[in-house]
């Protein structure tokens, strides 16, 4: 069968290249992915992933039989039941977001802030009065639901064509400046992720950007990934330059959906800017396109999503009449068509596949079309592009998370490693940067500060697992009766996983420390530290601050300050026992001394009675 498969798909690829006189090609992908809604600042556990929470319920309720998510599976999934063709012209896309936050509901979730992640400890006595208060979630109600919808889309992706979107939607680009091989390697988990949930075969290296673009950099990074096939891109066609097309495509019909290879080698397969920018606006949360020509666009709430979709079909229409090559028709990733615009999509490319207006050829031949050489231009007026001041935020939480992530140690013990327990952190990170609602004039204002809240919440959890890692004095003030007394504090852990750290400290000039070395504190444990101090002969008092640092020399605990006086030290000591020896030699030699006046008194008054 696979066989077959590949020699039907090698006649697709001529089909596609062969200029003849004929119906336009027609390949369409079928989005799936919603608004990222799992409940910010959470972290990882393992062997089994911790309990998932959702701010509310509106992901289940798109799972629902009349949800948009259910709409978008079943329309799908009738239609091609009743068309060969249909099934052959389409591809899956999917969310492995999305795909992972159902799979994981389809298990049971709560519905609330997640509680804190630290173990604080609680006395005994206080354990049998003490409620459990931090947990405020309800149990969800969308479990069942959640099962039948991942059931469902088994069924439709059982032999069906599938590809991978970016993880939440992100933006590309903005993983391409954060500049972290962790965070690209998170965003990259698509294939994986489809083939673990779905049990089905994924396409590899394609990069579906939600803006219909990729910038210089992301195609430099692209290019020198050691995959062995070069990457495929799929943005609009007014986005890449190409030797067949004009190089001004503003006033121009470009409608041609074709393959190009950009420098480096990745490739491009583009997709007509008019087609994708009307497939944009369809819905109940219209999206202004980040390509296209500005002039087209207009107020998209003015018509009605039925008058939207029309005019979508309409467009279709236009770019397969130009009968010049492949077609490729992408909606955006949160297409936010109610079943009956998905219906009259599906109609309208049934009806042109069955007509002979079009041909189906499939997302692969799509790919393997012949190639032109080809240059990137950028889209002519993003209305929302990622600020260089979020992707500064973002490069700046990285880097505290990795930070935090590296004072951890794993235990062989336990399934639970470093990067599962803060790996939710960073997909929350890329969750930030997500295209999905960006475009959208009413929600943009609301979309930005989401994600910015996203990145608040996941750098106050940070801080509250730093936190967890502390240094507890025995009290404020610490009198020392010479060099050798013991200070002893306690160095506590929080996380469930041990941390190695060591003990700084800031004095006045000459007062010494003398610290342990680097110890291992067990998770959620303690160790009991004991330090001497060493003072000048001058220095009978001093403010010292402490705190816990990493390996690599940051620090990882709040300070404690205490003030160390110095009571009477070994001089002191050496002094007064001086002084009680002089003192007791006094006393000895002042009784002798009396005791002989008494004896000579004696001895006078009976030599005076005897006279």
């Amino acid at each position: 069968d696979n066989e077959d498969n590949e020699d039907n798909e090698d006649n697709e690829v001529n089909e596609v290249n062969d200029t003849a006189e004929r119906p336009s090609g027609l390949t369409v992908l079928w989005p799936l992915s919603s608004a990222a809604t799992v409940s910010a600042g959470q972290v990882g556990d393992a062997p089994e992933p911790n309990e998932l929470y959702l701010p509310d319920e509106s992901l289940a309720e798109e799972l629902q039989p009349e949800g948009r998510l259910s709409a978008l599976v079943s329309s799908y999934r009738t239609a091609a039941g009743d068309s060969d063709d249909l099934r052959q012209a389409t591809c899956i896309a999917i969310d492995p977001d999305l795909l992972e936050t159902v799979s994981r509901m389809s298990q049971g979730y709560r519905v609330g802030e997640a509680p804190s992640p630290v173990e604080e400890p609680v006395r005994l006595r206080d354990r049998w009065t003490q409620n459990d208060s931090s947990d405020r979630s309800v149990e969800g109600t969308g479990a069942d639901d959640a099962a039948s919808w991942l059931a469902d889309l088994r069924e439709v992706v059982d032999g069906q064509c599938t590809v991978p979107l970016p993880f939440a939607g992100v933006d590309v680009d903005a993983v391409t400046a954060l500049d972290d091989p962790w965070v690209e390697e998170l965003a990259a988990r698509g294939v994986e992720t489809i083939e673990d949930v779905l049990d089905t075969d994924t396409a590899e290296g394609v990069v579906v950007p939600g803006s219909g673009y990729v910038g210089e950099e992301t195609l430099q990074r692209l290019g020198e990934s050691d995959r062995e096939t070069p990457a495929t891109v799929v943005v609009a066609d007014d986005t890449v330059d190409t030797d067949n097309s004009d190089t001004d495509t503003s006033d121009t019909d470009n409608t041609t959906s074709t393959v190009a290879t950009l420098p480096g080698g990745t490739r491009a397969l583009r997709f007509p800017a008019a087609l994708g920018a009307a497939l944009a606006a369809t819905g109940e949360a219209p999206t202004t396109a980040a390509y296209g020509a500005t002039s087209s666009r207009r107020p998209l709430a003015e018509d009605s999503p039925a008058e939207r979709m029309a005019a979508a079909v309409g467009v279709l229409d236009l770019e397969l009449s130009a009968g010049d090559g492949n077609v490729l028709a992408v909606p955006p990733a949160e297409w936010s068509v109610d079943g009956e615009d998905a219906q009259t999509w599906l109609e309208a490319v049934t009806g042109r596949l069955e007509d002979g207006s079009a041909r189906a050829v499939s997302f692969g031949a799509a790919l393997g079309g012949v190639a032109s050489e080809g240059t990137l231009r950028g889209p002519v007026a993003d209305p929302v592009p990622v600020s260089d001041g979020e992707v500064a935020a973002g490069q700046g939480l990285v880097e505290e998370l990795h930070n935090f992530t590296s004072i951890m140690v794993d235990n062989d013990n336990v399934a639970l490693t470093p990067e599962i327990f803060t790996r939710p952190m960073f997909d929350d990170v890329l969750r930030s940067f997500t295209d999905n609602r960006r475009r959208v004039a009413v929600e943009a204002d609301r979309a930005r500060d989401a994600s910015e809240q996203r990145r608040g919440r996941v750098r106050g959890l940070s801080d509250e697992l730093r936190a967890s890692v502390s240094l507890l004095p025995p009290g404020s003030v610490f009198t020392r009766t010479s060099d050798s007394s013991p200070l002893i504090v306690v160095a506590r852990n929080g996380l469930p996983l041990p941390v190695r750290v060591s003990v700084d400290y800031e004095s006045q000039d000459g007062v010494t420390l003398n610290t342990p070395g680097m110890q291992l504190i067990p998770a959620q444990g303690s160790v009991t530290l004991q330090m001497t101090t060493t003072f000048p002969e001058e220095v009978t008092g001093t403010d010292l601050t402490m705190f816990l640092e990493t390996p690599d020399n940051q620090q990882i605990s709040e300070p404690v300050t205490i003030r160390i006086s110095s009571g009477p030290g070994s001089g002191a000591l050496a002094v007064t026992v001086g002084v009680a020896v002089v003192f007791g030699l006094f006393a000895v030699i002042r009784t002798v001394k009396r005791r002989r006046q008494l004896a000579n008194g004696r001895g006078s008054a009976r030599r005076w009675s005897g006279d």
